[in-house]
């Protein structure tokens, strides 16, 4: 079990899902930690209420 949880985990960092740049987002946040630096970038894109599309962008120190 431990084995599929960890191919798992290398496919994701392979091929992120919703990784890349949005244009046009309805919100973003940008969040960066001058410690480590860490950075974060979110993006979502709304129909009303309803999230339609996220993306994100980020790099960290581990």
């Amino acid at each position: 079990m431990e084995d599929l949880y960890r191919a798992y985990i290398l496919e994701l960092q392979r091929d992120p899902h919703n990784k890349g740049e949005m244009a046009n987002p309805d919100r973003f946040a940008a969040y960066a930690n001058p410690f480590c630096g860490d950075r974060l970038q979110m993006s979502v894109r709304l129909d009303g209420d309803r999230v339609v599309d996220v993306r994100f962008n980020g790099q960290g120190c581990a």
